[in-house]
């Protein structure tokens, strides 16, 4: 039989494993990503605490790159950060849509294959990129 402080060190151990790897996340973001439709990415950003406009203030279409540079490497790990797959989808097709925030923020979402599979707020107060997380 396994000692109360074995217990407590197993327990201990696995935490700092999760702590060390970096896959305990504080905010963890929806994992129902459909993009297909407006109502769909704007329900997708209401479920996080965002309002945002009816319908995306800007739209295009682009091609996620097969190599990066320094500062899409920075882009890349902080979609990793919030969850999002996007290194996954080098070489790929994307839709951006961009809304726009309560607060004038600028709320962009990219979208594949009908998922949600990045995205980022630009700040109306100074000129950063944070992480699409739950506004808390």
């Amino acid at each position: 039989m396994l000692s109360r402080n074995g217990f407590i060190a197993i327990i201990s151990a696995v935490v700092l494993a999760f702590l060390l790897l970096g896959t305990l996340k504080i905010a963890v973001i929806p994992e129902i990503r459909d993009g297909i439709t407006n109502e769909s990415r704007v329900n997708y950003l209401l479920s996080l605490g965002h309002k945002v406009s009816e319908t995306p203030v800007s739209f295009k279409e682009t091609v996620v790159p097969n190599s990066y540079g320094a500062e899409y490497e920075k882009y890349l790990s902080l979609q990793t950060k919030s969850g999002f797959p996007l290194s996954d989808y080098k070489g790929n097709s994307v839709q951006i849509y961009e809304y726009e925030d309560d607060l004038n923020n600028r709320i962009t979402l990219i979208v594949a294959d009908g998922k949600i599979i990045g995205g980022h707020i630009c700040s109306a107060e100074v000129n950063e990129i944070k992480p699409l997380q739950i506004k808390g």
